[in-house]
C-alpha cells in the first residue's frame, strides 16, 4: 500500500492502493494491440454491460469500444507510476519481466516510470519500445465502488488484485505518494482501528474481504470466478454522527433512483466516523 501526500487535494495522508485516473491513451485501439490473456468478450464478461455503462458515464474522454481494456491498462498504469510494479512481459516470454538482474534494464525503466508520471510517455509507447505485453489473465476485477451523491466530486473506481512479480522492487514515487509499506489486510485494519493507518471506507472493505482468504492465490481465483457488486454508500447523519450504509443495509435507501445499479455486499453494511480521517465497520445494532 501507498500513502497519499498530505498535500493532497483527495485522500491526503491515507493509506490507498496504487491507483488513479483513466486516462483517454489507455482506451485505444493501439494500446489494446499490447494486451494477451482475455479476448474482447473475456474483458466485457469480467465486468459485465451494466457495469461498463457506470463508467462510460464517468469517463466521457474513452472510447466505448475500448473501454473494458483500458480499464485494465490503467490498473496497470497506475502501479507501475506510483507503486514501480510492472505486469507486463516480454513478447514471446511467458514470466512477467525481471526489473532488478540487469542494472542498465533497471536504470531504464525507472526512466519511463518518471515519463509516465509526467504525461511524457503513453503506456502503449512504453509497449512497442520494450516489445511489451500485457498478460490480462494475471489481473482480477475484485471491487467496484462509486462515490455516495452528496459528494461534489464523484468518481467512479475499480479495485483489481493481481500476484506480485517476484524480480521487482515495489517503491511509492516520492510524488503523489510519500511512504509505501507490504501489509497484511488484518494489520492494515488493525493499525486503522488504533488510528495511525488511516483508510478510506472502500479500502477499509476490500481490506476486509481480503482477510476471508488464506492465500493471495485463494484471493486472486475466487476474484477471476465473481463479478463483484457495485457499491455505492449512501451517507446517514445520526445525533451528530456520520454513518454509510452499504448496499444490503436494512435502511440502504436501494429502491431510490441512482441506487437501483447496486448489489448487496458480503458482511458488515455500515462504517460510522469516529473523528477526522478514521473510520471503522460496525455491527447494525450500533447505528440507526
Amino acid at each position: 500500500m501507498v500513502q497519499r501526500h498530505a498535500k493532497s487535494r483527495f485522500m491526503a495522508d491515507r493509506f490507498v492502493y496504487p491507483g488513479g485516473k483513466l486516462d483517454a491513451a489507455d482506451c485505444t485501439a493501439r494500446a489494446a494491440e499490447r494486451i494477451d490473456g482475455r479476448s474482447a468478450a473475456e474483458i466485457q464478461a469480467a465486468f459485465g454491460e451494466s457495469s461498463l455503462q457506470c463508467s462510460a458515464q464517468n469517463a466521457e474522454q474513452a472510447a466505448d469500444a475500448y473501454l473494458g481494456s483500458g480499464l485494465f491498462l490503467a490498473g496497470i498504469r497506475e502501479t507501475f507510476e506510483e507503486a514501480g510494479i510492472l505486469l507486463a512481459r516480454r513478447s514471446g516470454e511467458r514470466g512477467l519481466i525481471d526489473l532488478t538482474s540487469d542494472a542498465a534494464v533497471a536504470k531504464r525503466f525507472r526512466v519511463h516510470r518518471q515519463q509516465l508520471n509526467r504525461n511524457t510517455l503513453a503506456l502503449s509507447a512504453l509497449a512497442e519500445q520494450e516489445d511489451l505485453i500485457f498478460p490480462l489473465e494475471r489481473i482480477a476485477y475484485f471491487a467496484h465502488w462509486i462515490t455516495p451523491f452528496h459528494e461534489p466530486k464523484r468518481y467512479d473506481t475499480r479495485f483489481f488484485i493481481a500476484l506480485a512479480p517476484e524480480n521487482q522492487r515495489p517503491l511509492h514515487d516520492h510524488e503523489e505518494t510519500t511512504d509505501s509499506t507490504w501489509i497484511r489486510p488484518k494489520d492494515a485494519i488493525a493499525a486503522n482501528q488504533a488510528g495511525n493507518f488511516l483508510l478510506a471506507p472502500p479500502t477499509l472493505h476490500t481490506l476486509l474481504q481480503l482477510c476471508e482468504f488464506d492465500t493471495a492465490r485463494a484471493a486472486f481465483d475466487w476474484a477471476i470466478a465473481h463479478h463483484p457488486p457495485t457499491i455505492i454508500p449512501h451517507m446517514k447523519m445520526h445525533e451528530d454522527a456520520v454513518f454509510l450504509l452499504l448496499p444490503g443495509d436494512p435502511q440502504y435507501p436501494g429502491d431510490q433512483p441512482g441506487y437501483d445499479a447496486t448489489s448487496p455486499v458480503r458482511g458488515a453494511t455500515r462504517m460510522r466516523a469516529e473523528n477526522i480521517g478514521l473510520w471503522r465497520m460496525i455491527e447494525d445494532e450500533d447505528a440507526p
